[in-house]
């Protein structure tokens, strides 16, 4: 009797050490069971993220950004950048006038265009500089002016990618600010300024030719 207690005693202790594959056999559950459960949900999972990744991507490249709702976001980001940059004196520019072939080089070569500085000096226009800005992940160089009497009031003209065809001239007013836009030969162009709807409008003419010329 006192041998089977003893023996009992000793027993009991090693039942808290087992291993994984003597607990299978002591379970009377064996792991596979579980695994075909575990594993129907791991790949459904899988297959939803691949989905609905899947999917965003599909959706994306059937349905392009429409281009004038990028026209309307790009004049309302100019018109921002604008009062903003206006109230600047040293820092109105990333780069100086005097640069002007680096700017010419540089905004080239982020718009993939030949780019030449417009001379608008017989409207009492002088070059400032220019800067580069991003809309919606595309690059868009700004060339800025201003009249030696009204330096916190510059004119810019803003270039950067856009769809293909043509979008015919128009004007809108925002914060004081008059902005025209036009679509032409894959770029959008925006001319902005404190100047009225028809100053603005012989401007865009007499640059429209100018710009498409590279």
């Amino acid at each position: 009797m006192t041998s089977r207690k003893a023996l009992s005693t000793i027993r009991r202790p090693g039942k808290r050490f087992v291993c994984c594959g003597c607990r299978r056999r002591l379970s009377g559950q064996p792991f596979a069971s579980r695994r075909r459960f575990a594993v129907p949900l791991v790949a459904s999972i899988a297959a939803a993220v691949v989905l609905g990744f899947g999917g965003g991507f599909a959706t994306r490249g059937t349905q392009p950004p429409n281009p004038r709702d990028f026209g309307e976001h790009l004049i309302d980001e100019v018109a921002d950048y604008h009062v903003v940059y206006a109230r600047e004196d040293e820092h109105l520019v990333e780069v100086p006038a005097e640069r002007r072939d680096h700017i010419e080089a540089w905004l080239g070569d982020r718009l993939q265009r030949q780019l030449h500085v417009p001379d608008l000096s017989a409207h009492d226009l002088i070059f400032r500089g220019a800067r580069l800005l991003v809309v919606d992940d595309r690059p868009v160089g700004e060339l800025v002016y201003s009249r030696p009497d009204r330096p916190h009031r510059p004119v810019a003209l803003c270039i950067t990618f856009g769809g293909p065809g043509e979008e015919a001239l128009r004007t809108e007013a925002r914060d004081g600010i008059t902005l025209a836009l036009w679509r032409r030969q894959g770029y959008y162009y925006v001319l902005a300024g404190w100047m009225d709807k028809s100053a603005l409008g012989s401007l865009v003419a007499e640059l429209a030719p100018e710009l498409d010329g590279g």
